[in-house]
Parts: C-alpha cells; sequence; structure tokens
C-alpha cells in the first residue's frame, strides 16, 4: 500500500475474504504495532478509527508496508476490503481580503493502493488503486468562501451547496469525485454557515434557510457608542427556481447585519453564541429540530411551517426573540468542546450524563457549525472545529 500524498494517509484496518478458502490477516486492523513491515504510525484515536476498531496506522508519503499472507490457491476468488481516509486539509487563505476563501486547486491528492507480489518482490499479481481525498469544491479562476455548517440540499435533479454563493451539481453525479458548477453569485449577504430548513433525505420542508449574523470583537469607540455583542438567526427565504435561486431584500438591519426574519437572537455576550443553524426534520415524529451554537451547542424545536422556536410546554412561539428571556426546556445544550458544570456561562450538570466532559478532539478549545442527523432510532450531532 503506498500514498502519494504531500501529507498523511491513515490505513484503517484490513480484511481478507475468499469464497472457497481462508487467509489470515495478522494485525488487520493496527492494535498493536507487529506483523507489518515498513514505516507506519499506531495511532489511537476514535475520531478517525473505523467502525470496527480503535487503532489505525498512519503513513507518510511515498510509504509502504507489506505483510505476507502465505499461499494463495490458483482459480480462487478473494476479496480485499481497506478502510483508507486521507488526512489532507483544505487549506483557505489566512488573512486580508481573502480570508477564509477557499483556494482554487485540486485538493492535494491522496491515494491508497494494494498490491499482490509473489516472494521475489518484482512479480506483481494484481494491483487496485483508489483517490481517498475530496475534490475540490472551488471552481476555476476565483475563489468561492464557505462558512462552517451542514449547507447541501436536495432540490429538483440537483445537488446544491450554500456557502457564499451557490454551488451546484446533478443528483447523479458524486458529491466528493465530480465537479461541482458555480451558480449565483449573491449581492445579499444571507448569513454565516447557512443551514437549508431540509429533512434526512436533504429535502426542503420550508423553501428557505437560515443564516447566522454576529456582532463580537468590539472596539472601544464602539462600546462607548452603547454598541453590544449581538448574535441572531434569521430565516432567510430562498426565491425563484433551482438550481439559481435568490434571496429577498432585507427588512432592515442593525449592527450585526441584515435582518430577514429573525429567529433567535442573544445580545450581551456570547452565552449563548446565536448563529450556525441547522435543520433536520424527523418524519416519524413530524418535528422539526434547529441545532445551533458557538462554543456550545444547543438544539431547539420550532415551527416545521415557519421555522419559529416552540416552546414545548405551551406549543407555540416564545413571547420574545431573547434567548434570556426563555423559559427552561426550551433550549437544550448537546454539545460543548469543555466541562459541562463549572462554567459560569453554563453552570448546570443536570443536562448531560455524568461521565461527559466535553468533546477532546477540539483542540482548539472551541466549536461551532453542529450538524444533526438521524440513522434508525437515534440520533446523532456533529461540531466542528471553527
Amino acid at each position: 500500500m503506498t500514498s502519494q500524498s504531500k501529507y498523511l494517509l491513515a490505513i484503517i484496518s484490513i480484511a481478507w475474504f475468499s469464497f472457497t478458502s481462508s487467509i489470515t490477516i495478522k494485525n488487520p486492523s493496527f492494535e498493536t504495532t507487529g506483523d507489518w513491515d515498513g514505516s507506519w504510525t499506531k495511532e489511537n484515536n476514535e475520531l478517525f478509527a473505523p467502525p470496527n476498531g480503535d487503532s489505525f496506522a498512519q503513513l507518510l508519503e511515498g510509504s509502504i508496508i507489506s505483510q505476507n499472507i502465505g499461499i494463495l490457491e490458483a482459480d480462487k476468488v478473494y476479496s480485499f476490503v481497506v478502510w483508507a481516509r486521507s488526512t489532507n486539509a483544505h487549506i483557505p487563505d489566512t488573512s486580508g481580503s481573502d480570508r477564509g476563501k477557499q483556494k482554487t486547486h485540486v485538493n492535494l491528492l491522496s491515494k491508497a493502493k494494494l498490491t499482490l507480489r509473489l516472494d521475489d518482490d518484482e512479480s506483481e499479481i494484481s494491483s487496485a488503486e483508489i483517490v481517498v481525498s475530496p475534490n475540490s469544491t472551488a471552481v476555476s479562476g476565483g475563489k468561492n468562501e464557505h462558512d462552517d455548517g451542514a449547507n447541501v440540499f436536495i432540490a429538483g435533479n440537483h445537488r446544491i451547496h450554500l456557502g457564499n454563493s451557490i454551488l451546484y451539481q446533478s443528483i447523479a453525479s458524486d458529491p466528493i469525485a465530480d465537479p461541482w458548477i458555480q451558480g449565483t453569485k449573491l449581492d445579499t449577504d444571507w448569513g454565516l454557515a447557512v443551514g437549508p430548513v431540509s429533512d434526512l433525505n436533504g429535502t426542503l420542508i420550508i423553501k428557505a434557510l437560515g443564516g447566522g449574523f454576529t456582532k463580537t470583537d468590539l472596539t472601544q469607540f464602539e462600546k462607548n457608542q452603547g454598541i453590544q455583542v449581538t448574535s441572531r438567526i434569521e430565516l432567510v427565504p430562498l426565491l425563484g427556481t433551482e438550481p439559481n435561486y435568490s434571496v429577498p431584500a432585507p427588512s432592515g438591519e442593525d449592527e450585526a447585519g441584515a435582518i430577514f426574519n429573525t429567529v433567535l437572537k442573544h445580545v450581551g455576550d456570547e452565552s449563548p453564541w446565536v448563529f450556525d443553524a441547522h435543520y433536520c426534520y424527523d418524519d416519524e415524529t413530524e418535528k422539526l429540530w434547529m441545532t445551533w451554537g458557538g462554543h456550545s451547542g444547543f438544539i431547539t424545536e420550532v415551527d416545521s411551517s415557519t421555522g419559529k422556536v416552540i416552546d414545548p410546554s405551551t406549543g407555540s412561539e416564545p413571547p420574545s426573540l431573547e434567548f434570556n428571556s426563555h423559559a427552561e426546556g426550551v433550549h437544550t445544550k448537546i454539545l460543548t468542546n469543555q466541562k459541562w458544570d463549572g462554567l459560569q456561562m453554563y453552570s448546570s450538570n443536570l443536562e448531560a450524563p455524568g461521565p461527559y466532559e466535553g468533546d477532546e478532539y477540539s483542540t482548539q478549545a472551541y466549536m461551532e457549525g453542529l450538524g444533526l442527523l438521524k440513522h434508525g432510532n437515534f440520533f446523532f450531532a456533529c461540531g466542528t472545529y471553527g
């Protein structure tokens, strides 16, 4: 197996399958450091490990690992399965006017390659190779600005991605391997980390998106003017037909930016930080859920027709949009990168199981951009590092 990447390739786990005979691979999921020849590092990280193990092998550029698997019988069919992934980052610009905009280039290429050879190491019996790094979503000749959040949905015959412009492709295309087409470039700011109001299959429930607007890091002059830290989520209608939607002009604006149809807000500090809306409609219960937040992530039930917050104790919208005015139980904290208790901003330790100590993988001591999905009888919430 080889890695043709500038950075790293994670070989997760390996298994042989044969319909008529048995081949044993030693240490197939790299739970120990033995049995493989070549340069590799054993890693233990649940975030990157496959579903059937806790460890994986990490290879540097051009590295090969090998193992003598014994004798393969003639006229037999063998299947070889490899879990592999790239650890490349698609790094955006980090300074200047283009800060946060994805660079336009093909992603650094990572490949997993399997080769069967005879003992002489020269005679190749068979070889298979697969690209494991995603294709770039940036369009040729420019830069496309993206923020975090689960912002892909299905409309008609198109798969649509919402950033600060629209990218789309046919639903028959492979979302990772096939290119995305540049759609409408918007003149109106529809917010950060926009989330389509969609169901579990990515189909719009409301023809709208949730956009985040924030004002933070105030200067002393702004403070003297009475400006406060502000964050809010706006429900922004999508006009026209897919794939080139547009949005209406805002109804107003404040220090944080455009105002369309405010769903939730908080003024005074970042506790909580109200932005990064993502929606998940559960057709079994006919309920629409919105996850949101920075530092810590929350889940809130919203009306599936209007997108407005619902107070579960009354079944109706709270009288105020301000988070601090809402009754207990309207919003539930579900993720945080720090310990659940002991923080002044979130002092309660009753909202999560006792052993829960936060997201150990958020090395930047921050998280945002929650996405929610349902599989079987369970909901899964995932946050980004920000």
